[in-house]
């Protein structure tokens, strides 16, 4: 731990940098002025690049690359305006351009099935804006379930604001993140506790550590890695609290160390790192086989 902090204090700069560019098609100073400003395109973005925590095996990059692809074609203007009911035919028009482009061009289709998301987070854009700036209002300990559902905020019952569920699992912890980083949100107590995003390079390296309860992406596990690191700062005796500068999560991220590899299983002389990464689905007739990450192929009931 003591080695981390280390690093992140001498490089942190140099490394966030990096790491906003890999994060964002625009300069991230452009980035913060457009969400103090509310505007839309900015907005959009931030939630739907928490939306895309839900995809597996993605990185950054093609995120960011995406949302290059739909401002050059035009789409993200399309997006971000308001009332999206009143441009349906905009709507309609995007998809057809992407299906009519699918024979020399399937690159975004996994991303392409986010369409529905992104009409709902630009529907609700407005409402999903406001109950997330709320967080910095709460008073108490709060889960972030009342911040992507604001139909489960008592004090918002009443109001007006009816959107439905946003769906974005992990995604929630790197908006409020975001918006606490780029000094949005104020980082109160009850809120610096949700700004964990336990993505699985990040979990790897806090259970090699000693971080229990982090076997699957959850973000109710933002907690158990801010009480985890505030025990770990207290026994080493290192001064302030691990923020590590309102970057939270990132250094854990970026990080380079070559971790141990666990064996899973004995029997089966395979060694893996976590879960996520013991093996990948293979079409078979019956489902009784699977492939390990090797390429070797193994009855399901071994696991």
């Amino acid at each position: 731990m003591q080695e981390i902090c280390d690093w992140w204090e001498a490089r942190h700069k140099s490394e966030i940098e990096n790491y906003n560019k890999r994060l964002y098609p625009i300069p991230i100073e452009d980035l913060r002025q457009q969400l103090r400003d509310d505007d839309r395109s900015a907005w959009l973005m931030l939630f739907f690049i928490g939306a895309t925590h839900t995809m597996g095996r993605t990185k950054h990059e093609q995120h960011r690359d995406f949302i290059r692809y739909c401002v050059e074609s035009g789409w993200w203007h399309t997006f971000s305006q308001a009332n999206p009911k009143d441009f349906s035919h905009q709507w309609i028009e995007v998809l057809n351009n992407y299906l009519d482009s699918l024979n020399d061009n399937t690159e975004w289709y996994y991303w392409m099935e986010k369409y529905p998301s992104i009409y709902q987070i630009s529907k609700y854009l407005d409402d999903y804006r406001e109950s997330f700036l709320r967080a910095e209002r709460l008073q108490n300990s709060f889960d972030l379930q009342i911040l992507t559902n604001p139909r489960m905020a008592s004090d918002l019952s009443g109001g007006g604001v009816d959107p439905p569920p946003l769906r974005m699992g992990i995604g929630a912890n790197f908006v409020i993140r975001e918006l606490v980083r780029l000094g949005i949100l104020q980082a109160t107590k009850y809120v610096i506790p949700h700004c964990y995003v336990p993505r699985k390079r990040v979990r790897r390296l806090l259970k090699y550590i000693g971080c229990s309860g982090l076997d699957k992406p959850d973000y109710r596990s933002s907690r158990e890695i801010f009480e985890f690191l505030n025990q770990q700062f207290q026994k080493l005796e290192i001064d302030g609290n691990p923020n590590f500068h309102l970057c939270f999560d990132i250094p854990f991220e970026l990080y380079d160390i070559d971790l141990p590899r666990v064996r899973v299983r004995p029997d089966l002389d395979t060694e893996l790192y976590d879960d996520e990464d013991f093996f990948l689905e293979k079409p078979s007739n019956n489902g009784d086989f699977i492939t390990l990450w090797d390429g070797r192929v193994i009855p399901r009931s071994y696991l």
